[in-house]
Order: structure tokens, then sequence, then C-alpha cells
């Protein structure tokens, strides 16, 4: 939530105190007028000014993005827990704890036979990957695009979903599905997307001239 809310208040900036615009504090800037001096004073402060530029050139530096969606690695630390618990849970442990291997180096002393037939092996099934709405997507459907916001999620544009599991030869992440879009609500141009189009492109307006 506190990711949200951040974004949230780097899109009111973006598109309205870098513009010199205001709200017309209707709809979804109802309760904003009250706190949008105070918000614009901050904005507009040298202290903000300075941190901004800093956090600018240190973003410039970042040469690996991660690409295990808003989440991060706090949402999928669990299911990779499940992942390797249950099988434990049934009984099937990798086949180096069942033959009791050691852990160290030791001197080749058995032959080739017995070490081969002296214990039976257990066969490993491999837990299968999470399944995600977007993987039954067989063909172009229509779809809306919604973006969280505290605890609740605003529809931000329509579009259309597009089956497959690569995007311009790229593997698509698991969670995310290749879309285009085709109409964006006003107001939500300049949302960045997780992952930017081949082209550079990662706020919602300009990716829109291409699937994302």
């Amino acid at each position: 939530m506190a990711d949200a809310f951040r974004k949230y208040k780097q899109n009111l900036a973006h598109d309205f105190v870098k513009r010199g615009k205001t709200p017309d504090f209707k709809g979804q800037y109802e309760k904003l007028q009250h706190d949008w001096p105070e918000f614009v004073k901050q904005k507009k402060s040298e202290q903000f000014l300075e941190m901004s530029k800093k956090n600018k050139k240190n973003a410039a530096k970042k040469e690996y993005n991660h690409i295990m969606g808003p989440g991060g690695y706090r949402f999928w630390q669990p299911r990779w827990e499940k992942m390797e618990n249950e099988p434990r849970a049934r009984g099937i442990r990798p086949e180096k704890k069942q033959r009791g291997f050691h852990g160290g180096l030791t001197g080749w002393c058995t032959d080739d036979r017995n070490y081969c037939t002296g214990a039976s092996v257990v066969e490993v099934t491999a837990p299968e990957p999470p399944r995600y709405p977007v993987d039954d997507i067989k063909e172009m459907k229509a779809c809306h695009l919604y973006y969280p916001i505290g605890n609740m999620s605003m529809k931000v544009a329509t579009g259309s979903a597009l089956p497959g599991a690569l995007h311009h030869n790229n593997p698509i992440p698991d969670g995310y599905a290749r879309v285009t879009v085709e109409e964006i609500v006003q107001g939500f141009e300049d949302l960045d997307i997780d992952i930017a189009t081949p082209e550079g492109r990662q706020d919602l307006e300009m990716s829109s001239a291409s699937s994302f």
C-alpha cells in the first residue's frame, strides 16, 4: 500500500506540479483540495528538489531492474518456501539426502556396480509452478487495466490481452500478460508500467502505441 501511495503522489507531482497546473478537485481528486497548497509547497521546496536530483543520479546508475512485479521479493518468498516444503510434507526428499552422501570430499573406494545399485532412488517430482488467470488466455481478449491505489484498485485503461509466453522474443515474467491499450482514463496517461517496452517506453500513454 505504501508503494501505491508513493506512486500516486509521484503522478500528481508529474501531472500537475511540474506543469504548473491544479486539479479540478473532482472525482479521484475531490479529497485533495484541502492539502493541495502544502503538497505543492513541499514539491517545490529546495530540500525536495535536491533529493529528487540525487535520486535521478542514483537511478541512472541502476543496471539491473527486478522482474518480480510490484510485490517484489517479499511477495514471492512465501511461494518459494511452499514449493520447497510441500514435497517434504509428502515424504519426498532430494536424492542426496535419501542416499546419505557425505557432505565433503572422500576417497573413491566403491566399485561402480555397488555404487549404482546399493541404494534405492526415490524419484523427486518437481511441484508444478503457480498458475495465474493470464495463463488461460488463448486468443486476443478485451480487458480492463487496473492500478492499485491504497486499499483499492482503479481502472486506468481498456485494451486487449494477447496470448503467448514471449514478447519480442523475451519471456514474459510470471503473473504478467502481453496487452495493447486502446483507451486511457483521463489523468493516468503518465502512469509508469512495471516493464519497459523494447523501445524504452515506460509510461502508459507512450506505451499504448505498441503492445507491452
